[in-house]
């Protein structure tokens, strides 16, 4: 991750109101589920 990204995910994560950590799994839960193939 650049600096730059950084900053932008600490800029939202605070105008949000929480941690970097809980953005990031509120963007990747917008994301497709996995194709997970057993076996």
């Amino acid at each position: 991750m650049s600096d730059y990204e950084f900053e932008q995910l600490k800029q939202e994560a605070n105008k949000q109101g929480v941690s970097m950590s809980d953005l990031v799994r509120k963007l990747i839960s917008k994301l497709p589920k996995p194709n997970i193939n057993a076996g």
